[in-house]
C-alpha cells in the first residue's frame, strides 16, 4: 500500500516576513521561506526586546566587560599614561617621547614619539574600545600632518598591553588575544 505524504509535506504556507507562499521541509512549526527571513524576523524581534529593555541590555554588556577587562577612571587612565611612556613604548621600540598629555589635556592624542626613523603620534586609552569623533579628529590631525597614529590599550590591571594602528578614522576595537604580557 502506498503511503500519502503528511498534510504538512504539501500544502503550502505563507512566510510571515515576505508573504511568499513555500512547502514546509522540515515541521509543522516553519514559519520562514528562507534563513534570510527567519535572520529578518528574529533581527526585529531582537531590536524590540533591545527597546523595551535598554537597562537590563546595557548593564549586561557593562558587567561583561568589567569581568573580561577591568573597571577604569581617571586616575587609572593617567597611570597608564606614564606607564606607556616609562615602560610599555621604550620596550615595542619607540624612542624621544614627548607626553603631551601630561600638560595639555585636550590635545586628542597622548604621547608623541619615534618609532623607527618616523614620528608617530599614540592615544593610550584604559578600554577595550577607541572611536567616535575625538578619534576622528585626531585621526584628521595625523593624516593632515603625515604621521602615522596608533592607539595603545592598557587593561586597567596594567599587566596587559596592545598597539593597534588607527586607519582612516574608524574605531579601533582590542580583543583579549590581541594583548601582550608587560613583563616588569
Amino acid at each position: 500500500m502506498l503511503e500519502t505524504p503528511s498534510d504538512w509535506k504539501v500544502r503550502p504556507v505563507r512566510c510571515v516576513v515576505c508573504g511568499k507562499f513555500f512547502i514546509r521541509s522540515k515541521n509543522w512549526g516553519e514559519r520562514h521561506c528562507s534563513t534570510t527571513c527567519l535572520r529578518i524576523h528574529n533581527t526585529s524581534r531582537h531590536a524590540k526586546y533591545v527597546a523595551r529593555n535598554q537597562r537590563r541590555v546595557r548593564q549586561n554588556a557593562t558587567s561583561w566587560k568589567d569581568r573580561t577587562w577591568g573597571r577604569s577612571g581617571p586616575q587609572i587612565a593617567k597611570r597608564a599614561e606614564v606607564i606607556a611612556e616609562t615602560a610599555i613604548l621604550p620596550k615595542i621600540g619607540f624612542t624621544e617621547l614627548i607626553n603631551i598629555a601630561a600638560f595639555r589635556r585636550l590635545v586628542p592624542f597622548d604621547i608623541v614619539g619615534t618609532l623607527g626613523s618616523k614620528r608617530a603620534l599614540v592615544d593610550v586609552t584604559t578600554g577595550n574600545w577607541k572611536g567616535g569623533k575625538y578619534l576622528k579628529t585626531a585621526s584628521a590631525l595625523a593624516d593632515a600632518l603625515g604621521l602615522p597614529f596608533y592607539v595603545l590599550f592598557v587593561k586597567p590591571n596594567m599587566h596587559h598591553f596592545a598597539l593597534k594602528p588607527v586607519e582612516k578614522g574608524r574605531g579601533v576595537y582590542c580583543s583579549l588575544d590581541d594583548l601582550t604580557v608587560l613583563e616588569q
